[in-house]
């Protein structure tokens, strides 16, 4: 794959970098998978002043740009990979609250749900138990999706000088590195722009199949 202008091999510093932009996208994934899916449950069954509360506050985040929103967090908190995936996290949130509490108001509409209330059981093991198991699809799906708009984030705010700093090969430093380059090293920006492009259609691809799968055994 050549080199770029200071002479370092490109394909190494694509292989390096590949865990500093999947690994912390899937960090701020996993945190805002677990934080949304929580919240959601929670504005989801108790609906009332705790929908209200959780649902007007995700209204706010949702009311910015995620960009936008993503770009003054780690400005307030400061440059740095890490910083970055806290800020794309926090953007993410919503997205996971909305899906888990649409699903899980559906769900408290069925007859398991009134029969497992009959039955006496608390509240929590309904949600974990009952409830949980039948919104593992569309979470699954928004999983994959918030995935691939986490790479893409991770690397833009890279790009922008505000996620991780060189000389670490992250994605999006590296566009930021060749961009001043491209006309005489092209290969130089092309080949980390395709890397992320190809990441993150093969996430969607295992997000499609993962979701396909999970579909036929809730229906068998």
């Amino acid at each position: 794959l050549g080199t770029d202008l200071a002479g370092r091999d490109i394909f190494v510093r694509l292989l390096k970098g590949a865990p500093l932009t999947l690994g912390i996208s899937v960090l701020s994934v996993s945190f805002a998978l677990v934080v949304g899916t929580l919240l959601g449950l929670l504005a989801g069954f108790y609906r009332g002043y705790v929908q209200l509360l959780i649902m007007r506050t995700m209204d706010v985040i949702f009311a910015i740009p995620s960009l936008i929103l993503a770009i003054v967090v780690v400005m307030i908190l400061g440059k740095g990979l890490f910083n970055a995936g806290l800020a794309v996290a926090l953007v993410l949130i919503p997205n996971f609250v909305r899906t888990t509490m649409t699903h899980v108001i559906d769900e408290m509409q069925k007859p398991y749900v009134a029969a497992a209330r009959l039955d006496g059981a608390h509240p929590i093991r309904i949600l974990l138990s009952s409830v949980f198991p039948n919104i593992a699809a569309p979470l699954t799906l928004q999983t994959t999706i918030a995935l691939s708009t986490a790479v893409i984030d991770i690397a833009l705010l890279g790009f922008l000088g505000l996620g991780a700093q060189p000389p670490l090969p992250e994605w999006g430093v590296m566009l930021s590195e060749a961009r001043t380059s491209m006309h005489i090293a092209p290969w130089a920006v092309t080949i980390p722009g395709l890397a992320i492009l190809i990441t993150v259609i093969c996430i969607n691809f295992i997000g499609d199949g993962l979701n396909r799968v999970i579909n036929h055994k809730l229906r068998h």
